[in-house]
């Protein structure tokens, strides 16, 4: 029994460490799920101010690079077991590189150089999609990482299951060995008794030197 106890304490500890380890990448999911976010907001400001030209969509822009980036230096510290640094770091680097790609072009919008005007607004374009790929890439692994502890917690459980039931059976046959056919015993003995049948008793299996043995003799 102490044995099958260790068992079920293995059992549950590895399936609270599953639990736990799902729990902080859900964690880091909903922050990788916010920089996306964000990063679309970057997106969505930058074509409203390509069409409309308005100062809002600039202040809006930089507010929400300004945000992407301070996200990603404040969680990356918490993301080196997660492996998820390097790509953070990659992420972080774009998005300076938006930025400052996009000073370039709100000064030269300022100063209307059409021809190196359409090359700058190019440039912003094509980082500001590397940074949704980058945010999407971010985004699935996580999600890889979920789908996976999922698998291996269901693989867990299988196991777990067999484990039980082979535990239940061997505890069933334990039972029904060591408690109940030795109280049947017990039983025809005392039924013996009480029908004034004092000869001596004859069981129908050899007794062990335990309680139930003793009991009968």
């Amino acid at each position: 029994m102490l044995a099958c106890l260790a068992v079920i304490a293995t059992i549950g500890g590895v399936s609270y460490r599953y639990l736990s380890e799902m729990e902080n990448i859900h964690r880091i999911s909903e922050i990788t799920d916010d920089i996306s976010n964000t990063i679309l907001e970057i997106r969505r400001s930058e074509k409203n101010y390509f069409f409309y030209g308005s100062p809002d969509d600039i202040i809006e822009n930089h507010r929400y690079t300004k945000q992407a980036s301070e996200t990603i230096e404040k969680i990356r510290p918490d993301l080196k077991i997660h492996n998820l640094e390097e790509l953070l770091k990659n992420l972080g680097n774009e998005i300076r590189l938006y930025e400052k790609s996009m000073d370039e072009l709100e000064k030269c919008f300022s100063g209307n150089k059409g021809k190196k005007c359409n090359m700058l607004e190019e440039n912003v374009r094509e980082r500001g999609k590397n940074l949704v790929l980058m945010s999407h890439d971010l985004v699935s692994l996580e999600r890889m990482k979920i789908f996976l502890i999922i698998a291996k917690l269901k693989t867990h459980m299988v196991y777990a299951i067999l484990v039980f039931t082979v535990m239940g059976g061997f505890f069933a046959f334990l039972i029904s060995r060591r408690i109940v056919s030795p109280l049947k015993e017990i039983e025809k003995a005392t039924n013996q008794i009480a029908k004034g049948n004092f000869e001596a008793f004859n069981p129908d299996r050899q007794w062990r030197d335990d309680e139930a043995g003793r009991v009968v003799a």
